[in-house]
């Protein structure tokens, strides 16, 4: 069957040249749009959910994320609530400070807080973003600010979905300089022509 075939698209090759431009415009512009379609923009959440509504309208009231976007871990390198302590945590808090930051949570003076780490040597801020701001942008510029700091570490969500995109993407460029050189020696072997050994790779690409 597949020699009939075969033999029929290269009687009819003009033919079927010509059927399969037509057909490669209609599928790019009928699944053009999927990818926009499928594009969550980062929220995973049932728009119609009671928590993501409240959500929703806690941001649109206070003009700011209604949970923290990065949380700044800062070891203090002495007891909380000493000097020494409390003039490395305001360094890093003053670091930390840009037009699309909203907030940044810190324990008060005196008072116990679940910031504070059992030894008392260690401190969480959490950072809240204004919802204005490239909440990508202002991730990655806070670790920027943060990275000679020493002693601090920043995660949260926002870091860590960054973190993660940026090394998937560097694990599949890396998977393709390593996998083609192999693909085109296998179609070498199958093929014995390099140009028809380069096509899988290009249509591949």
């Amino acid at each position: 069957m597949l020699r009939a075939l075969g033999r029929l698209a290269d009687r009819r090759r003009r033919a079927v040249l010509f059927a399969s431009v037509v057909v490669l415009f209609a599928a790019g512009a009928y699944g053009g749009p999927v990818a926009g379609l499928l594009d969550t923009g980062d929220d995973f959440s049932d728009p119609q959910s009671e928590s993501t509504q409240a959500r929703d309208t806690i941001e649109r009231t206070t003009g700011r994320s209604s949970v923290p976007d990065a949380v700044v871990l800062v070891r203090l390198g002495a007891q909380a609530g000493t000097p020494q302590a409390d003039r490395k945590l305001e360094a890093v808090r003053s670091r930390i400070e840009d037009p699309d930051v909203a907030a940044i949570d810190a324990p008060e003076q005196g008072r116990p807080s679940p910031l504070v780490s059992r030894d008392r040597r260690s401190v969480y801020l959490p950072v809240t973003f204004y919802t204005a701001a490239d909440e990508d942008e202002a991730a990655d510029a806070l670790v920027a600010r943060l990275r000679d700091e020493p002693g601090v570490s920043v995660g949260g969500g926002v870091v860590a979905f960054n973190q993660v995109g940026e090394q998937v993407e560097a694990d599949l460029q890396r998977a393709e300089m390593l996998a083609a050189p192999i693909l085109l020696l296998f179609s070498l072997l199958v093929f014995r022509s390099l140009v028809a050994a380069l096509l899988p790779l290009a249509v591949g690409t």
